[in-house]
């Protein structure tokens, strides 16, 4: 019988709209999809379609059309981990990522 643990998802601090804030990259998404404007599209969007939506059209928000090969030949541990490491990468996003605790 194992008593292995589940690993505990990677917190991350990020540097949001003049503000730091904490938590997993659900709970970092899920406060960017509910601050969102009413008459936005992020808004009208469940937390889970806007990070499918960040990762699927990744490519229209970097130059060229093309998402940097850092992170594309990652593995990400959760879709939310990938879509808020996509959004922080992207020139015209304000969210930044300043750490990561895994």
């Amino acid at each position: 019988m194992s008593n292995q643990l589940a690993k505990a998802a990677t917190r991350y601090t990020v540097w949001s709209n003049g503000k730091t804030r904490t938590g997993t990259a659900r709970d970092i998404l899920e406060f960017i999809h509910e601050s969102a404007r009413e008459d936005s599209v992020i808004h009208t969007l469940s937390v889970e379609q806007y990070a499918d939506a960040l990762i699927e059209n990744a490519s229209y928000h970097f130059p060229d059309g093309v998402v940097p090969e850092l992170l594309t030949s990652r593995h990400f541990p959760s879709r939310f981990d990938e879509a808020l490491e996509y959004l922080s990468l992207m020139p015209a996003s304000g969210v930044r990522i300043l750490s990561r605790k895994d």
